[in-house]
């Protein structure tokens, strides 16, 4: 009886938590919709905590994190590796498929639905990625690109405890993406005898997958925290608009536009029709590399 009464009480915690968390979120973004952006760099206007919360993580991370998944890395064979990676990506791609039904993707939408249930069934619960072989490619989609998407501001650059780099309008994410992750439905039916060890190993899994592009982080950064501050801003920004982020320009010309808004940009510039974001990522895979 105590031990249910503990468990109810850590998930009313839990949920309160996570609807803070959103709460918050939303209002910063919202907030700072008439706020305008730094023209030097980033809007970064709480850096003096955001950097003390930078250096609790990576502390914790170079003397918890880093040496448990170098251990992870050192004695479970690659296959293995992968395996657990595509476990925990295809657990979690309902968030992908969500948002985009809201974006309007829909055939991006369909094809990701495919996706989840293909390797959920016939991938063994995504241990496999059977989708992949058969042409259907993975995408990232999330609730703080679906924001964007439909025009609500970045707002202010912040660094949460364990997760990292984020933004105001990119955090009440960590809320729905645990909603729609099968992991919290795991929990409420095994409860966190399974979710605990689930949860530790997805954060290791995540370590190692990290661990080549902090290696560069390490050799070629004078400064850490800017330094992955503006390859989180970029890298978002470059999910936003699919790949194909608005060309920035040297004069002061109004370069706050939407991913719709650049779309219409491009088929000014090159005489043509608008080019559909998601048809503008299928005519990006078909291009060859240039690496």
């Amino acid at each position: 009886m105590e031990h249910h009464q503990l468990r109810s009480c850590i998930e009313t915690n839990r949920k309160t938590a996570i609807a803070v968390l959103l709460i918050v979120g939303i209002s910063l973004a919202s907030g700072c919709a008439s706020t305008p952006k730094e023209e030097e760099g980033p809007y970064d206007p709480y850096e003096k905590v955001n950097r003390k919360i930078f250096a609790f993580n990576d502390a914790l991370d170079r003397h918890i994190l880093k040496p448990v998944a170098d251990a992870y890395v050192k004695v479970t064979p690659e296959p293995a590796r992968n395996s657990v990676h595509n476990f925990f990506e295809n657990i979690g791609y309902l968030n992908t498929v969500i948002n985009d039904f809201l974006q309007g993707k829909f055939k991006d939408g369909f094809a990701d639905l495919s996706r989840f249930l293909i390797n959920s069934t016939v991938g063994s619960l995504g241990l496999v990625d059977v989708a992949s072989k058969v042409g259907l490619k993975a995408h990232e989609e999330d609730l703080g690109q679906t924001l964007a998407v439909h025009g609500v501001p970045e707002g202010p650059y912040l660094v949460i405890p364990l997760f990292g780099p984020n933004t105001a309008r990119d955090a009440p994410d960590l809320a729905t993406s645990t909603f729609t992750s099968g992991m919290y439905y795991i929990g409420q039916a095994a409860g966190f005898v399974v979710t605990l060890p689930l949860g530790a190993l997805q954060f290791v899994d995540k370590r190692a997958q990290a661990s080549s592009a902090l290696k560069v982080v390490d050799e070629a950064a004078l400064d850490r925290y800017i330094f992955i501050r503006d390859a989180y801003l970029q890298h978002r920004e470059y999910l936003i608009y699919d790949g194909h982020p608005p060309q920035r320009k040297l004069e002061d010309e109004g370069d706050d536009q939407t991913p719709g808004e650049a779309a219409k940009t491009k088929e000014q510039q090159s005489g043509g029709a608008a080019i559909p974001a998601s048809k503008a990522k299928d005519e990006e895979s078909q291009e060859p590399s240039a690496q």
